[in-house]
């Protein structure tokens, strides 16, 4: 005869049990799996993606819009050379006639591409007050990219070039060392073509990409041949 306490015992639900070793293993599997694979995907992430892939295109408003709203700061030449900023050359100073280009080097070595915060050269030309006046950015890829890494900009006129007759400070990246002449730098230091960008903060009647002897422009006015006045005499 079944007793009550023998009845609760018959009602009462079976015991819960822990998962069976192989369900674990299973379980763990996945959640190895699972982080290998995001794993992965980070580190793809921080190297940019796989190599093939074409970098992102750069808006042309934007660009140009946040470099005049950043290079404020550096109105004054005295708060670029306090930010970093020296002259491209060693040949040139602030009593250099025409334009002077100040560089940062650490801004160069770095991967940053068209980023208005990190502005790698600055440049400036005199004005018929006598003061250094702030007219354009020139934005300067990686030592270690070309015009095939550079992004596209959306404006058709946007024109990243290179110099290939230059050599430069190694262990100063973006700072003129010399001429290359007959396949040797003149001077020492390294041979590279550095791709470079003009984003003027200025009108500039040959555009806000302007180089500053019209490289790639189809514009009259702009090419070598009808440089406007006052361009005349000088090089970018």
């Amino acid at each position: 005869m079944n007793t009550e306490a023998d009845l609760e015992e018959a009602d009462a639900p079976p015991p819960r049990r822990g998962p069976q070793f192989g369900t674990l293993a299973a379980v763990g599997a996945a959640v190895i799996a699972l982080v290998a694979v995001v794993g992965l995907a980070m580190l793809i992430a921080r190297a940019g993606g796989d190599s093939g892939s074409a970098p992102p295109a750069v808006d042309a408003e934007a660009l140009v819009a946040a470099t005049n709203a950043n290079l404020e700061r550096y109105t004054d030449i005295e708060a670029a050379k306090a930010d970093g900023y020296v002259p491209i050359s060693a040949a040139l100073d602030e009593t250099t006639p025409g334009y002077l280009h100040l560089v940062d080097p650490d801004r160069v070595a770095d991967p940053s591409v068209a980023d208005p915060e990190e502005v790698e050269s600055l440049l400036y030309s005199r004005g018929d007050d006598g003061e250094l006046h702030l007219l354009a950015a020139m934005y300067i890829l990686p030592p270690d990219q070309t015009l095939d890494d550079a992004p596209e900009v959306s404006d058709p006129a946007a024109h990243w070039h290179e110099h290939s007759d230059l050599c430069w400070l190694e262990d100063r990246p973006g700072l003129i060392a010399g001429p290359y002449i007959d396949g040797e730098c003149a001077g020492g230091g390294v041979h590279r073509a550095l791709a470079m960008l003009h984003v003027w903060i200025v009108d500039n009647e040959c555009g806000r990409f302007a180089d500053l002897v019209g490289h790639g422009s189809e514009s009259e006015v702009c090419n070598h041949e009808h440089l406007p006045e006052a361009f005349e005499g000088m090089v970018s």
